[in-house]
């Protein structure tokens, strides 16, 4: 199977990882010439971290990103 993924971000790069674990042929496609800080952050909930680990990227996730105990929005 073969699939092409519009945009690089979080769903699409969680979704390239997990069709190429499952065998797919994937070509992702990203407007931006390289990846920046852009000062922007997001929390990430367990069940979230559960389906990074899940497709091999939790490690990364927790090594890269820092821990929130308590958040006020």
């Amino acid at each position: 199977m073969k699939a092409v993924i519009i945009g690089g971000g979080v769903a699409g790069l969680s979704a390239a990882i997990t069709l190429r674990n499952a065998g797919w042929e994937v070509i992702l496609k990203e407007r931006a010439p390289e990846f920046t800080e852009v000062g922007l952050g997001f929390i990430i909930l367990p069940n979230g971290l559960e389906a990074l680990e899940t497709i091999g990227a939790g490690e990364a996730a927790k090594r890269y990103g820092t821990m929130v105990n308590k958040a006020i929005i």
